[in-house]
């Protein structure tokens, strides 16, 4: 259901570019429709029949009240065995970067399943060393997958009791990689609500992720099944990932 506050403004954020795909935001959310979200406004979501609730630090960092409103939805699909999905997804003009650690570790360790974050977001809330132990230590946490975004490198991403599996990401030109993060965890997301294992969920996020660096806008390259499918899965893009796998291990 979508909440409509007629009294406040919608939030919005502007993405300016330097030197061609580096980018920065301008962010105008202070007293927005977003920022003003209660936990009474979630109580009146219905959740029933969700397989995965997916939600960001971004959320967390724009007000008091949407940080009581998602440790609310978090309670609330652990109560109801819902998978909560979280992605640190730190912006330094949002909040502190202790504040942001303190909350982004409660998080994890009180309610999440699956979390995804990059380098610099491990190092924020302390976890630093190779890829595969980073994602080894926050997985100690309790989540069942972590899924760490390497940028053109690709991604680390492992599961409890199971493998930690490094992926490349395929070469593409890029144009823009803002969204290319969002796109990257809705890949995780349906690979883990479509059964797959680790290995294709890696694959697969990083599919998705490539397809929409290749467009300007987060929103513009984002992928049909049928353009994933035609582009890369079973094109020569995805062969040029296994071979580059294939000459990393020998």
């Amino acid at each position: 259901d979508v909440v409509i506050d007629t009294t406040q403004s919608t939030g919005v954020y502007f993405t300016l570019f330097d030197n061609g795909i580096n980018h920065r935001f301008v962010y105008k959310r202070e007293n927005s429709a977003a920022a003003n979200y209660t936990t009474e406004d979630a109580e009146k979501v219905n959740i029933k029949g969700a397989k995965i609730f997916h939600f960001s630090g971004i959320s967390q960092a724009i007000s008091k009240s949407a940080l009581e409103s998602s440790f609310y939805f978090a309670e609330r699909c652990k109560s109801e065995e819902i998978t909560v999905s979280y992605d640190l997804n730190y912006r330094e003009l949002l909040w502190s970067k202790n504040f942001f650690s303190s909350i982004a570790l409660y998080t994890i360790k009180k309610y999440v399943d699956v979390v995804t974050l990059n380098l610099e977001e491990a190092n924020v809330i302390g976890v630093s060393g190779p890829p595969e132990e980073i994602v080894k230590k926050i997985l100690s946490y309790g989540p069942k997958v972590v899924a760490l975004k390497l940028g053109q490198e690709g991604c680390v991403i492992g599961e409890q009791m199971s493998k930690i599996v490094r992926r490349v990401s395929p070469e593409v030109k890029v144009v823009d990689t803002v969204g290319a993060g969002d796109a990257f965890d809705a890949g995780v997301i349906s690979g883990i609500i479509e059964g797959m294992e680790i290995g294709e969920i890696a694959d697969y996020a990083n599919l998705i992720a490539a397809m929409v660096c290749m467009s300007v806008g987060s929103t513009e390259g984002q992928p049909t099944r049928n353009a994933l499918k035609n582009s890369f899965k079973f094109g020569g893009d995805y062969k040029r990932i296994k071979d580059r796998e294939k000459g990393s291990k020998t």
